[in-house]
């Protein structure tokens, strides 16, 4: 086997055909993006204290990948760290504060996922294709996970949202054209990317009071929504937010929203915007 490994970051691993185990030296930090890429022989990883990044696709395709050891210094793992690694079964992630976009997707067999209670960010595709959100998805319509709504895609009708939910996660109800209102609860803190995009019945939500952040896309292409109160505690109003809700006619928007990408509401023809 051999290790690519420059100023701590683990660039490259190449695989030894009889090597189904891996240790990673100390001396790592960073696993770069694709480091063992379609690594398909290895059945165990070990990663140790002081790891800090997993890269993007870092162990994508590891189809024989069943062991993997995660220390808490891991605060972030990249989208498709851990793609079609469809033999792991258990994973914990005591440390990870953020997990990118299908960074655990098609884990077929994945069905055992600790996290801590203070992660900040799961992408909502992070876990799709695996046992352990489908039977999640089973049991509710909205799944929640340590305060994070990471899957709303069965929803229909009117929503509430329970309270302590702080955050939507990004593409949470993408598509959900069965939804017409949702109530967000006063926890809430942030709106993700492509949250609520495509909801083309959605006619009725109301931004609560605490809400800093709505994502790029969160409301896009929302054709039935009429009428947006953004607060005040919002700070930042992504690209393309609103673009498309071709039924959009008016928008309250506090003075104190210091930063609203120029393209927020593109496509909405007819929209008048009033400061207060």
């Amino acid at each position: 086997m051999g290790f690519e490994i420059e100023n701590g970051i683990l660039k490259r691993y190449t695989e030894d055909p009889g090597g189904a185990e891996v240790l990673v030296p100390e001396c790592v930090t960073e696993i770069a993006e694709g480091a063992f890429w379609m690594c398909r022989g290895l059945k165990t990883a070990l990663i140790p204290e002081g790891v800090r990044v997993i890269g993007r696709a870092a162990f994508s395709g590891c189809s024989s990948l069943k062991k993997l050891v995660i220390p808490e210094s891991v605060t972030s793992i990249g989208d498709n760290a851990f793609c079609d690694c469809s033999s792991l079964e258990s994973i914990s992630l005591k440390g990870v504060s953020e997990l990118g976009d299908r960074s655990f997707y098609r884990c077929l067999k994945l069905r055992d996922v600790v996290l801590p209670k203070d992660i900040e960010r799961i992408a909502s595709t992070a876990f799709y294709g695996t046992e352990w959100l489908w039977n999640m998805q089973t049991r509710e319509t909205l799944v929640i996970v340590c305060g994070i709504l990471i899957d709303g895609s069965g929803a229909e009708g009117e929503v509430v949202i329970p309270a302590g939910v702080k955050s939507i996660g990004d593409r949470a109800f993408y598509g959900c054209d069965s939804l017409t209102g949702v109530r967000l609860p006063g926890s809430l803190k942030s709106i993700g990317s492509g949250a609520f995009r495509r909801c083309t019945r959605l006619a009725d939500i109301v931004i609560p009071a605490g809400v800093t952040d709505i994502g790029d896309r969160a409301f896009s292409g929302c054709s039935a929504l009429t009428d947006i109160v953004i607060p005040d505690s919002v700070r930042s109003v992504g690209r393309r937010a609103f673009s498309n809700c071709g039924s959009l006619k008016n928008a309250l928007i506090s003075q104190n929203v210091t930063n609203i990408a120029a393209d927020a509401f593109d496509g909405c023809s007819g929209l008048k915007i009033e400061l207060n």
